[in-house]
């Protein structure tokens, strides 16, 4: 069995697998959660004789794992977001030619990865572009139809920003934009996907959500740059570029120097 398996604080899933039915199971009993800290390639010869893993029910039922190898997937900022792993049923021996041909399949995986973030990814404020998040909402509006739970679909202009760009440059114009990204990703939650679409536009896509809790995540967001506000304020700058949506009253304002 092989795996590109990521890893959150609760689960593992799999981007991608050959041998394996499941499509994820819970971070606690994963070999990966272990894995993901470890500094190089991560073997247990034999699962039934190595005691972390010798009553994990994946070793003691289906699939019955009892070789296990793998190495962390590490992104350019440090972060490891996964494994590469490849599992077997009976005990195995790993080799120092295994463990090279691991890590270069592995960063090969992370090559790839790589090269999906930069596409799906504006480079300025760091949120997902208009592609990554069409790839992204397509596939949770999709679960979301299945568990026939509601969406709420969010767009908001960063107005004033061409002033910004024409009378203080294009840099400032960027800093206003990172800024109210921040904002974006402070107000609402991890399970929201948050983009920018275009030059001074953006969207929130929420999903399992009531009607009030979108009224909350607003009033989130009106908070989070009224914060900003007053602190860049109390720092001397008094530029202003204009946050609005249709459920957001034209009063708020995004500060930049």
């Amino acid at each position: 069995m092989a795996l590109v398996s990521l890893v959150d604080g609760r689960r593992q899933w799999f981007k991608s697998r050959q041998g394996l039915d499941a499509c994820e199971t819970s971070r606690e009993i994963s070999f990966c959660g272990h894995a993901i800290t470890a500094p190089g390639v991560f073997v247990v010869e034999d699962a039934l004789e190595d005691s972390r893993f010798a009553d994990n029910p994946l070793v003691l039922g289906e699939p019955f794992i009892r070789f296990y190898a793998d190495y962390p997937l590490t992104m350019p900022n440090g972060s490891r977001i996964g494994t590469l792993c490849v599992l077997d049923a009976p005990p195995r021996q790993f080799t120092g030619e295994d463990r090279e041909i691991l890590i270069e399949l592995a960063r090969l995986v992370e090559g790839e990865i790589n090269t999906m973030a930069m596409a799906t990814t504006d480079e300025i404020s760091g949120l997902s572009n208009s592609r990554g998040f069409r790839v992204v909402g397509d596939t949770i509006l999709a679960v979301t139809r299945r568990l026939q739970h509601q969406a709420a679909l969010l767009m908001l202009d960063l107005d004033g920003l061409k002033r910004i760009n024409d009378v203080h440059g294009h840099a400032d114009g960027d800093l206003a934009i990172n800024a109210f990204g921040r904002c974006l990703l402070k107000s609402f939650r991890d399970s929201d996907v948050v983009a920018r679409i275009g030059g001074d536009e953006f969207c929130v896509l929420l999903t399992a959500i009531l009607p009030e809790q979108v009224d909350t995540a607003l009033s989130n967001l009106r908070r989070q740059v009224a914060v900003f506000n007053a602190t860049l304020a109390g720092s001397g700058h008094s530029n202003t570029a204009w946050a609005r949506s249709p459920s957001i009253p034209p009063g708020i304002s995004l500060w930049t120097h």
